[in-house]
């Protein structure tokens, strides 16, 4: 008898195991650093909206997923070299940068000054003549290239946003641009920084953020339907207001 109550036991457990298994692990490619999209929380581990919405991803299309933190101006080689199935990292999805696009998951415009509040700047012309640190790879290292002349910037490249953030305060570089939700985070945890909103005709329309993929992936329309059946359940909602939402 009881060996017929373990057998039934495992069973069901064996049935529980085939009703929750995964096609496969998808390799999800980010850059911690950039909060509140991607960060390193206090244990060590990755979190952020971008590292929830990817998990959801793989969720919805049944998959599990393995995180892989890099250098964002590796990611999109290491897509094309199929080192990664796709990229959460707060991807501008614009023209030309090697990579599809999902379609999108949010819009945050990405020429947000960053810089000290006692340089009490508040337009473009305050910009001519300084320093600003760009991180390569990135649709705001694009900007720059694009106004460097007319605005006679000096570029300092840097690989990490945070190393540049404190190299502001030490007075090292003038100001970076960030996306709006990423340049209030920065704003609310150091009070002696400010922001403010760049315009210019050379830049595009505020591009959206999109999933990166390498190019010809089969896996973008199984994405794409995944971020509708979470834009309709609400769980994209959830998200964002979970991390986009700043208290100063």
């Amino acid at each position: 008898m009881k060996k017929i109550l373990i057998l039934a036991l495992a069973a069901l457990l064996f049935a529980g195991c085939s009703q929750t298994k995964t096609k496969g692990v998808l390799t999800i490619l980010t850059n911690s650093g950039y909060p509140p999209y991607e960060i390193v929380d206090t244990s060590g581990a990755l979190a952020g909206f971008d590292i929830d919405l990817g998990n959801a991803i793989a969720a919805q299309m049944g998959y599990s997923v393995k995180w892989v933190d890099m250098e964002f101006d590796g990611i999109i080689a290491a897509l094309n070299a199929n080192q990664g199935d796709m990229s959460l990292a707060a991807f501008s999805a614009t023209a030309g940068r090697g990579v599809d696009f999902s379609d999108s998951y949010y819009v945050d415009s990405p020429y947000w000054v960053l810089t000290l509040a006692s340089n009490k700047w508040s337009k473009p012309a305050d910009l001519m003549n300084k320093t600003v640190g760009i991180q390569i790879g990135t649709v705001q290292a694009t900007a720059v290239d694009l106004i460097a002349a007319d605005y006679k910037l000096t570029k300092d490249a840097r690989k990490d946003i945070g190393q540049m953030v404190q190299e502001i305060i030490n007075k090292r570089i003038d100001w970076i641009f960030l996306d709006k939700i990423v340049v209030d985070q920065y704003v609310k945890s150091y009070p002696q920084m400010t922001t403010f909103e760049l315009k210019d005709p050379k830049f595009e329309n505020v591009p959206y953020k999109g999933v990166a993929l390498p190019q010809g992936s089969k896996l973008t329309p199984d994405v794409n339907k995944a971020l509708v059946a979470l834009k309709k359940s609400g769980k994209l909602d959830q998200l964002i207001a979970k991390w986009f939402t700043v208290t100063k």
